[in-house]
C-alpha cells in the first residue's frame, strides 16, 4: 500500500507524522512518500499513483484543489484526506469523493482513527486475486478487473488497460467471490464490475472503456435491478 503526505508547513510535535511514524514500524508493507503537490500531480499525470492521498490546502490557495480535482479524473478509488485551516472547501471537497476532512489544529486520536479506517476500506476495496496465467503469476486487485469471461472451463480476466489473464476453472466460482464486490452476472458466459458500466442496452451493456458485453434477456431484470443498488449505495 502507497501513501502520499502533501503538506505544506512542517510542525515540532506533529500528531501526523507521528502517527505515520507508528504505522511505518507497525505495518512493512504500507510505504509513505512526504513531498508537494506539484509533484505528485507530475506522478500521476506519468502514470504512478497511490492508495491514500493525505493533503494540506493552504487558506486562498486553491491549487491543491485543481490538483486534487485532476487526480480524481485520473483514479477514482484513491482515498483522499483534507486538512485545512477552516471548512471553506468542504463542499467541494466531498463533491470530489473525499474520505475525510479535518480542520487544524488536528485531533491525533481523530487523525489516527481515520486513517486506520481508510486502510481498512482499502483492504476491504482491494481484494486481490492470484492468477497463474501459463508460467506467469499475477496478481490482480478487483477494482482493475472491468469482466470476466468463462468458456469450456477456462476463466479470463480483463483489466481497465486491456490486459488479460486465463486460468483454467468455472466462472461459476468466480461468481460466487465477486457477487459481493460489485460484480453481476450478466450472460451465462460474463460477469462485470459494475463500477466500469456505462451504459445498458437491450441486450448487451457497454463499458467505461468502449467494450460490449452480452446481456442474456432472463438475467436482463436482474442485473438492471442490481445495478441500481450498486449506484444507489455509491451516492449514499
Amino acid at each position: 500500500m502507497r501513501v502520499a503526505i502533501c503538506r505544506k508547513t512542517e510542525q515540532k510535535d506533529d500528531h501526523i507524522q507521528n502517527c505515520m511514524e507508528m504505522y511505518k514500524d507497525k505495518d512493512k508493507e504500507i510505504t509513505f512518500s512526504f513531498q508537494q503537490a506539484e509533484q505528485l500531480a507530475h506522478e500521476y499525470i506519468s502514470g504512478k499513483k497511490y492508495n491514500i492521498i493525505i493533503i494540506e490546502i493552504i487558506m486562498n490557495e486553491v491549487n491543491e484543489l485543481e490538483i486534487v480535482k485532476l487526480i480524481r479524473s485520473i483514479d477514482k478509488y484513491v482515498s483522499i484526506i483534507f486538512i485545512c485551516s477552516n471548512y471553506k472547501y468542504i463542499q467541494e471537497a466531498f463533491r470530489l469523493g473525499i474520505f475525510q476532512y479535518f480542520t487544524k489544529p488536528v485531533n491525533n486520536y481523530e487523525f489516527c482513527l481515520e486513517f486506520q479506517r481508510a486502510l481498512e476500506c482499502y483492504q476491504y476495496d482491494h481484494v486481490r486475486f492470484v492468477v497463474k496465467d501459463k508460467e506467469e503469476i499475477v496478481v490482480l486487485e478487483v477494482n482493475e478487473i472491468v469482466y470476466i469471461e468463462g468458456y469450456m472451463r477456462q476463466v479470463t480476466f480483463v483489466t481497465y488497460m486491456g490486459d488479460k489473464y486465463s486460468v483454467k476453472g468455472k466462472i461459476k466460482d468466480q461468481e460466487i467471490k465477486l457477487l459481493s464486490r460489485g460484480f453481476v452476472r450478466t450472460h451465462q458466459g460474463f460477469i462485470v464490475n459494475m463500477s466500469y458500466i456505462k451504459e445498458i442496452d437491450c441486450d448487451e451493456l457497454i463499458t467505461c472503456n468502449g467494450i460490449r458485453i452480452p446481456m442474456s434477456v432472463r438475467r436482463k431484470q436482474r442485473v438492471i435491478r442490481e445495478f441500481n443498488k450498486f449506484i444507489a449505495k455509491e451516492f449514499i
